[in-house]
C-alpha cells in the first residue's frame, strides 16, 4: 500500500490550512499508528464488506454475550485468525488495546482514511483531537478523519452503528443520524473554509430490501448542507474507491475564489499542491 505514504510536507500544509482558522492538531499521527493501520487495512475492508455479520459479533463483545452462533461465526473465525480476537470460547475478547479500539469502531476511521489516500488526497489523518480558538474562547474537539486535497480540507465523521434500528428505536435512530449530520456540518463550518467539505460515513443501511431508499429527508437535508453521506451499501471497496476517486478529483479541480489566503498570501488564487 505504498500509495498510502504521506510526506511530512504534505501534513505540514494541512496543519497550515487549519492554523488559518485558529485550529491545531493536538497530536501527530505516529509512524507506528500509520503502519499498523496500513497492516490492518484488509481487516477494516473485511469488516466493511461483512458488517451485518460483524455487528452481531460486535454487540456480543460489547454486552458480554457469547456471539458464537448465527451469523457471527465466520467473522469470529476470520478475526481470530487475524490476531484481533483471542482464540477462546464464550464472549469475544479483543487481543489487546489496539484491537479493542479497532473493533469498537476505529476500523471505520482507518478505512475512510485509507479511502481518501487511495483516492488521491495529498494528506490525511484519523482519530484526531483538535484545539480551536475563537477570540477569547477556546476548546477541544475530536474529528474522525481530516484530509487535504490541494488547498481544500475534508472533514469526515465515521459512525459504526447498527445497520437498522430495532422496532422500538426507530425514532431515536433517525434522530441520531440527523445529529451526526449536523455535527459534521458544524465542524466544517467552524474549523474549515467555505470551500471545504464535510462527509458522514455510517454503517446505516439506507436501502430497503426491495431497493427503496430510507431516510429521504436526511438526504434532502444533507444536500441542502452540502454534506456527502455514505452508508452501508457504499462501503464495499469496489464501490467506495471509484466514488471517492471521483469526489477527490472534482474537489481538486473546482476553482476556489480569490481571497486573503492563509498560506500563500493576499490576492493569490489557491492552487492544488
Amino acid at each position: 500500500m505504498a500509495c498510502m505514504g504521506v510526506t511530512g510536507d504534505a501534513m505540514d500544509h494541512l496543519k497550515l490550512l487549519l492554523a488559518g482558522r485558529n485550529v491545531s492538531l493536538n497530536r501527530d499521527l505516529s509512524r507506528e499508528e500509520a503502519a499498523r493501520a496500513r497492516t490492518w487495512f484488509p481487516h477494516a475492508r473485511f469488516i466493511a464488506e461483512h458488517f451485518a455479520e460483524f455487528d452481531y459479533l460486535r454487540r456480543g463483545m460489547m454486552h458480554h454475550a457469547p456471539g458464537t452462533s448465527g451469523r457471527g461465526v465466520d467473522v469470529r473465525a476470520y478475526l481470530t485468525d487475524a490476531g484481533l480476537l483471542l482464540p477462546r470460547k464464550g464472549t469475544p475478547q479483543p487481543a489487546g488495546h489496539d484491537a479493542d479500539m479497532f473493533l469498537r469502531g476505529q476500523w471505520l476511521e482507518e478505512y475512510v482514511w485509507a479511502a481518501f489516500l487511495h483516492a488521491g488526497a495529498d494528506a490525511a489523518t484519523f482519530h484526531q483531537a483538535i484545539h480551536w480558538r475563537v477570540d477569547e474562547y477556546e476548546g477541544d474537539n475530536e474529528i474522525d478523519v481530516i484530509a487535504r486535497i490541494g488547498d481544500r480540507l475534508a472533514f469526515a465523521s465515521c459512525k459504526a452503528m447498527r445497520p437498522q434500528p430495532n422496532a422500538a428505536g426507530s425514532q431515536n435512530y433517525r434522530g441520531a443520524l440527523v445529529n451526526f449530520l449536523n455535527e459534521i456540518d458544524n465542524a466544517q463550518d467552524q474549523y474549515g473554509y467555505p470551500w471545504d467539505s464535510a462527509f458522514l460515513f455510517t454503517t446505516t443501511a439506507f436501502r430497503e430490501d426491495e431497493g427503496a431508499a430510507r431516510y429521504g429527508s436526511l438526504f434532502g437535508k444533507a444536500r441542502a448542507l452540502d454534506v456527502y453521506v455514505l452508508g452501508l451499501e457504499d462501503l464495499p471497496w469496489r464501490r467506495l474507491l471509484p466514488y471517492m476517486t471521483k469526489v477527490v478529483q472534482d474537489l481538486r479541480t473546482e476553482e476556489i475564489p480569490l481571497l486573503e489566503h492563509p498560506v500563500h498570501g493576499a490576492g493569490m488564487r489557491r492552487e492544488s499542491a
